[in-house]
């Protein structure tokens, strides 16, 4: 699939909010409560556990 130069940049722009509701949903990062902190963190700690997605 191939997506416009405007989708990707909406890509880009939503998809670390994404990764943080899902990881607050799934209760993953308990003590981030803020993007700003959700995005401070290191690569490593923002990774969504999928074994946990049928939590």
């Amino acid at each position: 699939m191939k997506l416009s130069d405007e989708d990707v940049e909406l890509f880009y722009k939503l998809h670390p909010a994404l990764r943080f509701y899902t990881n607050q949903r799934k209760g993953i990062l308990r003590d981030v409560t803020t993007i700003e902190e959700f995005m401070d963190l290191p690569i490593e700690e923002k990774k969504i556990n999928f074994h946990l997605r049928g939590r």
